[in-house]
């Protein structure tokens, strides 16, 4: 006699992995979903980021300044610009100053105090 399976296994078998299906490609469906959410989301920041840092850049030209002015201890007038990741917890005299733009906030680049102990920095 042979062994083999009958019709009504194949179907139970074709409709366990029916069922399976059903419950995971909705699954999958959301994933992808909310991946190409994040994505947008991601490349929206991105660009107003790009969008304000063009501004800032138009402002200081149009303003006749030559760039910012110098920096009273280092002379330096550039400027590092961070659009992305944590602002600089320390001053390194490396610029002029430090603009962060995810705040709109301006340091002083150089290291130390002042006479009643407020970092340079923190100014």
């Amino acid at each position: 006699m042979k062994k083999a399976f009958t019709l009504v296994e194949l179907l139970i078998v074709v409709a366990i992995l029916g069922i399976l299906a059903a419950l995971v490609v909705p699954e999958f469906t959301t994933n992808s979903l909310q991946a190409t959410e994040v994505v947008a989301k991601e490349n929206l920041r991105i660009i107003r980021q790009q969008i304000e840092l063009y501004m800032v850049q138009q402002v200081i030209e149009e303003s006749g300044l030559d760039g910012f002015p110098e920096n009273p201890f280092n002379g330096l007038k550039n400027y590092d610009t961070i659009v992305m990741g944590p602002m600089p917890t320390e001053a390194t005299g490396t610029y002029g100053w430090i603009m962060y733009m995810p705040t709109k906030t301006v340091k002083l680049d150089w290291p130390g105090t002042d006479a009643e102990g407020v970092r340079y920095f923190d100014y």
